[in-house]
């Protein structure tokens, strides 16, 4: 008997750890950084605005200035309200649910996070831009005055990312 009564604490504390992991990391998840609305001719401060980053990396070469950024570009804010179901299913499943949940929102929070490269001329506005997404995704950028958009691969190294270029013509 002591020993089903061992079980069934070290269960419990096993489950109440885990418990609210997925709603947690639901409600932890950022929102939009509005990455669509970079367009050539931006000026860098303005670039790093709307990704709310800055730099991690940068260098020069052909008068040119290349800049990488790593930031995370989240679903919509609304979208947090399906943690209101991760409690109601954790109630319900006396936290069992948990075991789908978590490893679901694990998943979709490495879907969000973005590399972006921008080329800046030396009065710092954006000639190039470019944004890997992982699982092949583009990202489509529309903007005025001769903007192109054209997807390119970029690598063996996850050949499942794809990367929107724009350049002005």
């Amino acid at each position: 008997m002591p020993r089903i009564l061992d079980v069934l604490i070290l269960a419990g504390t096993v489950l109440a750890t885990q418990a609210g992991c997925a709603t947690y990391t639901a409600i932890k998840m950022p929102g939009p950084t509005g990455d669509e609305n970079v367009d050539v001719g931006m000026h860098r401060s303005d670039v790093e605005g709307v990704l709310g980053v800055g730099p991690a990396s940068e260098y020069e070469s052909d008068g040119l200035h290349t800049v990488r950024y790593e930031y995370s570009d989240g679903p919509s804010q609304w979208s947090k309200l399906r943690s209101v179901v991760y409690v109601g299913a954790d109630v319900f499943t006396l936290f069992l649910s948990e075991l789908i949940f978590w490893p679901t929102e694990l998943y979709a929070t490495d879907r969000i996070k973005r590399v972006a490269t921008a080329e800046y001329d030396d009065e710092n506005e954006l000639v190039e831009w470019k944004v890997q997404r992982r699982g092949g995704e583009t990202l489509e950028h529309k903007g005025s005055g001769g903007i192109s958009v054209e997807e390119v691969p970029i690598g063996a190294e996850h050949p499942e990312d794809g990367a929107t270029t724009v350049t002005a013509r």
